[in-house]
């Protein structure tokens, strides 16, 4: 067997609509795009107790077929991105190191973590069904707009956690100004400086 040609052709098929025209390459994307719609859509729905009573076990069905082929999308891309570049890297080695920089990528880490909670269902800390909702984050693969947003978000990193902490810090100052404005008067709502009490009214 042609390995090249199969990690050719994988690569080809998993194309996004801007990098490939072909045919196979848009239906396979329809097919995900489809798939990541519906499995947010799910995960919303599987919250309500009188849906997931009467269909919980059909979502549930769904939600391991969906990770499945999410699965094999995501084993797909580690095992064609060598295709990328031209010419592709013809040692072992480097094909290894080529596919270690594509796991950090920040599109991979997002098909990674879409489908991680599925493999982690005795973790109590946390409702893992819920990061589900990650997967939205894969639409940056079949929007544009995504991709920019993502690139925009990386790039002023920086900016954005000035900002944050900037926020944080004049949530502070408000709560202690409600608090102490207010703890004389409504000690029972007002209690302490704690978020509950004042954090919310800060905002």
């Amino acid at each position: 067997m042609n390995w090249r040609a199969a990690r050719r052709r994988t690569r080809n098929l998993l194309a996004t609509r801007g990098e490939s025209s072909a045919h196979g390459s848009r239906v396979i994307s329809d097919i995900l795009l489809l798939l990541i719609l519906f499995n947010t859509a799910a995960a919303v729905l599987d919250t309500v107790p009188a849906i997931h009573a009467v269909a919980g076990d059909t979502l549930n069905v769904c939600e391991v077929i969906s990770v499945v082929i999410f699965t094999v999308e995501y084993l797909a891309r580690v095992w064609s991105c060598v295709e990328t570049e031209t010419p592709p890297p013809t040692t072992a080695r480097a094909r290894l190191a080529m596919r270690a920089r594509y796991v950090v990528s920040p599109l991979a880490l997002v098909d990674l973590i879409a489908i991680f909670p599925f493999y982690l269902p005795f973790t109590p800390v946390v409702d893992l069904k819920v990061l589900r909702l990650l997967q939205l984050f894969k639409l940056a693969r079949h929007f544009p707009a995504f991709s920019l947003l993502l690139q925009v978000l990386r790039q002023e990193a920086r900016i954005i956690a000035a900002l944050v902490s900037i926020l944080g810090l004049l949530v502070v100052v408000a709560a202690s100004l409600v608090f102490l404005a207010e703890n004389a008067v409504q000690p029972t709502v007002f209690p302490t400086f704690q978020p509950p009490c004042t954090g919310q009214w800060s905002l």
